[in-house]
């Protein structure tokens, strides 16, 4: 829960401890679900080639093990796909991504005890893949199927991953209305939520949405309140080089240009 709420540090801290303690009584298990826990946490820090040596670990550890379940390497392998995506490794990403697919369309029975989220979280990954392919109907898909998925389970972070998708879809397609509608349902849940990098990147698509639209003191609002959430999450890092990677991530010169430009 640290982590989910962005106080990062503290469960850093928490997860080294846990890395110890793993090491030390022999529990594989326990071990490779922290190493992804730090790979997740780095990946929201704007950190992606560190996030993605965790999680490389996490999904080769993992599969070494043999686990019966397989949801340690398959949520392993999402985020890892989300790191080479932010790297502009489309191939690659997809390559994680399609592994999972197998086993979410024909899992074996010991393969279904906590098939539902990692199967959610792989259709909004899927769909800002395809999305960054042009592939609008195929990414729109993913986010619909996401949604309706989400929103039986109560999983809100995904309902806000699906929509922010949905939104960006729609913008892609110039369908600024119902990208407007999806986007503002996201930032309402993502608010709830208080997961900061699900609200700070939706206020920037927000903010780009309202660039779109001419509405200059809108987007600048939007980039504004996204950029105070990052910069509030990067102000309770007490490591040093945590705190400036995450000030000078993609997110933060995306919220940054954006407020600049739209002033």
């Amino acid at each position: 829960p640290w982590a989910g709420r962005g106080d990062y540090q503290d469960a850093l801290h928490l997860l080294e401890e846990t890395l110890t303690l793993s090491d030390r009584v022999g529990d594989v298990y326990v071990r490779t679900r922290a190493l992804n826990t730090i790979g997740w946490i780095y990946g929201d820090l704007g950190n992606p080639a560190t996030a993605a040596d965790w999680n490389r670990r996490s999904r080769d550890e993992a599969a070494a093990a043999g686990f019966p379940d397989p949801e340690v390497e398959c949520n392993a392998r999402l985020n890892l796909g989300d790191n080479l995506m932010a790297m502009g490794l489309l191939e690659d990403a997809e390559q994680e991504f399609r592994h999972v697919v197998v086993i979410v369309v024909d899992p074996r029975p010991e393969q279904r005890n906590d098939i539902v989220r990692y199967s959610q979280h792989r259709h909004p990954s899927f769909g800002e893949l395809l999305l960054a392919r042009n592939e609008t109907d195929a990414a729109l898909d993913r986010a619909n199927r996401c949604l309706a998925a989400a929103e039986e389970q109560g999983h809100l972070k995904n309902i806000v991953k699906a929509r922010r998708l949905r939104g960006e879809v729609y913008m892609a397609r110039g369908q600024l209305g119902q990208a407007r509608n999806e986007l503002y349902q996201a930032r309402t849940i993502a608010a709830e939520v208080s997961n900061p990098p699900q609200l700070w990147r939706t206020l920037a698509a927000m903010g780009r949405l309202e660039e779109t639209l001419a509405n200059t003191e809108q987007a600048r609002q939007r980039f504004d309140e996204g950029l105070r959430v990052l910069r509030s999450t990067a102000a309770k890092l007490t490591d040093d080089t945590l705190r400036e990677a995450l000030l000078a991530s993609p997110d933060a010169q995306t919220l940054t240009t954006g407020a600049d430009t739209a002033s």
